[in-house]
């Protein structure tokens, strides 16, 4: 028992003397699970809240997106125009909120993350969101069944149009010119 506590009360020690965290920050997102097309806008509500006793000095939020198949590349600025938000300080118990513009740039599963910094004291361990899950899914253009009755209608439309204005065009020349393919009767009496 005796050894115990002498290789235990070292890691008290150390659990004593650790630095203050951003654990006193917590942080809620909505919604957590988002099923979207490339190229669509979601908006995330980000809620900030300082648990703690003390004021927090200025924050910083920043996302961050995952893959974690490791398959494509997932940076999150190609996702965001802001990827970092200044904060100022949250006094105790105070709250704040963002809304973040995320629009999806790859197909795949993702996870995002809002992790919230100190500026002023890069010992302080940053604090994380809960994750909000993406799967992101190509746009559907073009409905497969209908592409055999589209690719024969088109053309025929277009030959039908262009008939069409020959013909009318035509016309409207014969009649300035006054060129008839079969003149009138009365007109052929007076020659």
């Amino acid at each position: 028992m005796r050894t115990f506590l002498v290789l235990a009360a070292p890691l008290v020690l150390l659990a004593i003397a650790a630095p203050a965290s951003a654990q006193t920050v917590d942080i809620a997102v909505s919604p957590l699970e988002i099923s979207t097309e490339i190229g669509a806008e979601h908006l995330l509500a980000v809620s900030i809240t300082n648990r703690g006793s003390e004021p927090t000095g200025p924050l910083v939020a920043h996302l961050v997106v995952i893959d974690p198949s490791g398959g494509a590349s997932a940076d999150a600025e190609d996702w965001t125009g802001e990827l970092n938000r200044p904060l100022t300080s949250l006094g105790a118990g105070e709250s704040i909120s963002l809304d973040w513009d995320i629009k999806p740039i790859i197909r795949g599963d993702f996870i995002a993350l809002i992790t919230v910094a100190s500026v002023d004291d890069a010992s302080l361990d940053p604090a994380s969101s809960p994750a909000v899950y993406f799967m992101v899914t190509q746009p559907t253009l073009l409905v497969s069944g209908a592409t055999v009755p589209v690719s024969i209608a088109v053309p025929l439309i277009i030959l039908a149009i262009g008939w069409w204005m020959l013909r009318t065009e035509r016309k409207r020349v014969e009649e300035l010119v006054g060129v008839y393919p079969n003149p009138p009767v009365s007109r052929a009496i007076d020659r």
